[in-house]
């Protein structure tokens, strides 16, 4: 073994051997650099000047006061704290996501390495593997691109708190997410809708839903002091969530992307609303005592407890089943509703502004098709026309 000094400042260098497993001897190059603090800092290489240009690599870093001294933490460790102090804002829905993938995805298989450690090959490989559960089968696109948001969100604040010099998730291949196609019910699946949920107890969350775009849980969520009979308008300002700090119960809390959105909708849908209103008070006074509307909700069962999100769903899923519409969902009146507005004259901004979008731009990549489909008609409206003029 030899050992030499490096260049002016950088450490000590040598050459080291060891013998391995099926005997045979590897030599390997093992450079140590002290930090300002007194402690030193081993690398090593196959090779004396890869080992070299480690070494000035963390001698450049400490010169220039961006050296992050190695973290103990595992990547485990680090993610249960950033869970349990950085994620203190997030909706329920989201954190219980959260602490769902790093117990699933995170942890079997990164979660036991140091966390100065992680590298970006490792969070390549993670991404690539990634799997249902359940089924074992590769997950989608999307799902891996939300996974890696994720993980990437979390060592973003680690860089932040100097626990790693930068952060290991960047630069990853991801699976290009294609955008899903969209199946909004035709004008005759919404008359057969329509006729079907009459009598429903849901039928009016039903209708707004249809007529108005808003998601499952903001109209599960909308409570009366949004509802602005005198101008006609609805204020989508907040959801229900369930939680798991209070045994399951659901909650308010704010709308998806946190902002506010005031619609203007059709006369008709007010006026359901009205009779909601006149239907609800008949109920409280039935209900006497049991009456319990502690959100001041809309929607409520006849003893004024609010509706349940996923049994909303449930009995739409029931009765799409019954008109021929087996696979659609209720997200699809959310889609219904803006191809309907786009169909019969609605600008790309008012409907963006109306579904609460971030940009009219994402607003006309998803439904594009029927701006085309309104083209065509123009076309042939245009046609028409010349086909008259030079007659």
């Amino acid at each position: 073994m030899s050992t030499k000094k490096a260049a002016s400042g950088a450490g000590s260098i040598r050459k080291k051997t060891v013998t391995g497993k099926d005997g045979k001897k590897r030599e390997y190059w093992e450079g140590r650099v002290t930090l300002a603090d007194g402690t030193r800092k081993s690398v090593s290489d196959q090779t004396q000047a890869g080992c070299l240009q480690k070494m000035k690599d963390i001698q450049r870093e400490v010169d220039s006061g961006t050296y992050v001294k190695p973290s103990k933490l595992t990547v485990s460790q680090w993610l249960d704290m950033w869970l349990e102090d950085y994620c203190t804002s997030v909706k329920p829905r989201t954190l219980i996501e959260y602490e769902s993938t790093v117990e699933n995805h995170f942890k079997p298989t990164i979660g036991k390495i140091k966390l100065s450690e992680l590298n970006t090959m490792q969070v390549q490989r993670m991404c690539n593997n990634l799997k249902n559960q359940r089924t074992g089968e590769p997950l989608s696109p999307k799902r891996v691109k939300d996974i890696h948001g994720m993980l990437h969100k979390a060592l973003q604040v680690a860089e932040r708190l100097n626990l790693i010099s930068k952060n290991p998730a960047d630069n990853i291949e991801r699976p290009k997410v294609k955008q899903a196609e969209i199946k909004p019910l035709d004008n005759e699946q919404v008359a057969m809708f329509i006729s079907a949920i009459q009598g429903h107890r849901f039928k009016d969350l039903f209708m707004v839903a249809i007529f108005t775009g808003m998601r499952e849980s903001e109209l599960c969520g909308l409570s009366w002091d949004a509802v602005n009979f005198k101008d006609s308008t609805i204020t989508v300002k907040q959801q229900i969530q369930r939680t798991k700090n209070t045994n399951g119960k659901f909650v308010v809390v704010s709308t998806k992307n946190d902002k506010n959105r005031i619609i203007r909708p059709a006369t008709a849908v007010m006026q359901i609303l009205k009779d909601r209103r006149k239907i609800q008070l008949s109920d409280k006074l039935m209900a006497g005592e049991a009456w319990n509307n502690e959100y001041n909700l809309v929607f409520t069962e006849k003893e004024g407890r609010y509706y349940i999100p996923h049994v909303v769903y449930e009995n739409f899923k029931r009765i799409a089943k019954q008109i021929g519409c087996p696979d659609a969902r209720f997200h699809d009146l959310r889609h219904t509703f803006a191809t309907l507005a786009i169909s019969n004259g609605d600008d790309i901004k008012t409907v963006q502004e109306n579904l609460g979008h971030y940009a009219a731009s994402f607003t006309l990549q998803v439904y594009g098709h029927v701006t085309e489909d309104m083209k065509r008609a123009s076309a042939e409206r245009m046609n028409k026309y010349i086909q008259a003029v030079t007659a």
